[in-house]
């Protein structure tokens, strides 16, 4: 679409405004939550900017987040094919770059375009996400994004993983960080083979099932045996990270169209995947679905949590421990006034009803500590409560207690994460250092 006269005459400006509403226009998306029983309406987050933030992850104790960056439309930048080193002059809509460099680069151009990872942090759940700066893992020249800090059974960030193009192909590959920090600073490595490959590997979500078996789900578009458009592809390991297995397509989710960025929740005994896909609208959504069976290519029948409502798409969905939903929300000019400045995407969540995996009170009927624990546990709890039972986290019972006991011995059970279940319904989770 040609631009009139006078939005070229703004485009040539040494800083150029964005031409459009933007908003009002993102006043008016207004995602739907299908799933009114878990979440709340969805609200935009007010460190939002004209910026492209997107590759959203909200930490497991929903104190940080973080996005991936780019100081313009993206979207249309990429859907023009335009090129990384003549950017600014057409693109250029005010948005602030938080100090990336992007003048750094080997060709020796002015400029160059690549994304960036920034990072909020706020004090207590009940504090807003007030604004972003530049991380530590910023680079020059290469592009960063999927942020995604991985943590050990005690619920401490122990890897932060991110893709980045640094690689022989230019491809998308999966890197990681060994740190405790959730704002590293360093470049870390890529993954080894056959994680990364020569095709992308893109959004990736690692998690710690024991102090040696990790499960790591990624996304990719063009990964030989795949099912469509973008696919959720998934890996193992059970010597902490030393070798993995060979990547499987995730058939039992996985279409011809797109299902992509990944993201495992645990609600008690129960896993939950979270990922982005086609509704029925022709507009990307959030679904949602439950394991039902052993091994991790067993899930049911996808449900619907949060449609696009009146926005153009949404997608990157991640979950704190509490439940809170954080994802993004892609808005477009209804009026087409600029190929240049035609969509934005914006942080938003929609907050859980319920306080999911919460740490042991005093409400619970039935108490553990210490927790995490060593060689056994103690239990404060009713005769009514028994018997109880603990289960590895994939549901295979590896204890059950009948008669009330003020003590269980864990000597014999690997590290890992267990889940204790009472006669009367209540699960807590159990850590075994």
């Amino acid at each position: 679409m040609k631009k009139s006269t006078f939005l070229l005459l703004i485009s040539l400006l040494p800083t150029c405004l964005s031409a459009q509403d933007w908003a009002s226009i993102k006043s008016n998306a207004v995602p739907v939550v299908a799933d009114a029983s878990s979440f709340e309406s969805p609200q935009a987050l007010p460190l939002a900017t004209l910026g492209w933030e997107d590759g959203l992850h909200l930490s497991a104790d929903g104190l940080t987040l973080y996005c991936t960056y780019v100081p313009l439309d993206f979207l249309s930048f990429a859907l023009n094919g335009s090129l990384p080193n003549d950017f600014s002059a057409d693109y250029d809509r005010g948005a602030p770059d938080f100090g990336m460099d992007l003048s750094t680069n080997p060709i020796g151009a002015n400029e160059w375009l690549h994304s960036d990872v920034l990072i909020s942090e706020r004090a207590s759940l009940s504090d807003p996400f007030e604004s972003w700066t530049l991380s530590n893992m910023t680079r020059n020249f290469y592009s960063e994004g999927a942020p995604t800090p991985a943590v050990d059974l005690s619920g401490q960030v122990e890897y932060m993983l991110f893709t980045s193009n640094d690689s022989e192909g230019n491809n998308q590959d999966i890197w990681i960080m060994e740190t405790s920090d959730s704002n590293p600073t360093g470049i870390g490595t890529a993954l080894p083979s056959p994680i990364n490959s020569t095709y992308n590997e893109d959004n990736p979500h690692l998690i710690r099932l024991s102090d040696q078996e990790l499960i790591l789900f990624f996304d990719s578009d063009n990964r030989p045996g795949g099912e469509g458009d973008i696919d959720i592809w998934y890996s193992q390991s059970t010597d902490n990270g030393s070798s993995w297995s060979d990547p499987s397509n995730l058939s039992s989710i996985n279409s011809a169209e797109r299902e992509h960025q990944p993201f495992l929740h645990q609600q008690g005994s129960t896993w939950h995947l979270y990922y982005a896909a086609y509704h029925s609208d022709g507009k990307l959504a959030i679904f949602r679905s439950i394991k039902n069976g052993e091994g991790w290519d067993s899930w049911a029948t996808p449900e619907l949590v949060i449609s696009s409502g009146t926005a153009a798409g949404i997608g990157e969905p991640t979950l704190s421990r509490q439940g809170d939903l954080s994802f993004v929300v892609v808005t477009e000019d209804p009026n087409a006034n600029s190929s240049f400045d035609h969509y934005d995407s914006d942080p938003w969540m929609a907050k859980s009803k319920t306080v999911l995996n919460s740490p042991i009170t005093e409400t619970h009927s039935i108490q553990l500590y210490p927790n995490p624990a060593q060689q056994s546990i103690n239990l404060i709890a009713t005769d009514s409560d028994f018997p109880v039972t603990i289960s590895s986290v994939l549901g295979q019972k590896v204890m059950t207690v009948r008669e009330p006991k003020n003590s269980l011995s864990l000597a014999h059970l690997p590290t890992g994460i267990y889940l204790l279940q009472t006669q009367t319904g209540e699960t807590l989770r159990l850590i075994k250092d």
